[in-house]
């Protein structure tokens, strides 16, 4: 099948994730790069903090209990943490932009690339048919907050930790501003 084919089945298909849609922080963005002839997305996050529970005996085995992709208030993080009563272990986790791009060809692959690496320089291509680039941030924030329904952290520490994750969603925000200008 051509690029114009594969691109044109792939957009038309129902969003997979979870929410069943795009993030809207990133939708301007997405959109960009489709409408564009040598570029289509097949998967992306706008980025996002999130509350998840793992056992400890099966990693495999998680819940979320919070999956935001904008900032959050340190009342509602603490509220989840003190709250959470359940077994294995709770991890806040803030984790950057992501994308995944498909490219015409190899010479528009090395183009996107060299332009996107200033700015995100965890990005490669990953596949070469056809081509794939993800486009990746740095930035990411992983920690244990509870275990076994017991907070392992001390509530002063909380605002710390949010004013943190929310800092990176801003810097986030405008490497995606930046990544919208190159196309």
């Amino acid at each position: 099948m051509s690029f114009a084919a594969d691109k044109k089945n792939i957009l038309k298909r129902p969003d997979l994730s979870q929410k069943g849609s795009w993030d809207a922080p990133i939708l301007p963005l997405l959109e960009k790069i489709n409408s564009t002839d040598s570029y289509f997305t097949t998967s992306s996050c706008s980025g996002r903090i999130v509350l998840i529970s793992r056992l400890a005996h099966n990693k495999d085995k998680a819940a979320r209990i919070l999956n935001s992709h904008k900032e959050v208030e340190t009342s509602q993080i603490e509220d989840l943490i003190w709250s959470w009563k359940g077994q294995g272990v709770l991890h806040f986790i803030f984790e950057g932009l992501i994308l995944h791009i498909t490219c015409k060809d190899q010479e528009s692959a090395i183009k996107l690339l060299n332009k996107v690496l200033p700015i995100c320089k965890h990005s490669g291509i990953i596949a070469a048919d056809p081509w794939r680039l993800e486009i990746k941030t740095s930035e990411r924030i992983e920690l244990p907050v509870a275990k076994d329904g017991i907070p392992l952290i001390e509530s002063a520490y909380i605002p710390h930790l949010i004013q943190g994750a929310n800092d990176a969603f801003k810097r986030n925000q405008i490497i995606i501003e930046k990544i919208k200008k190159i196309f």
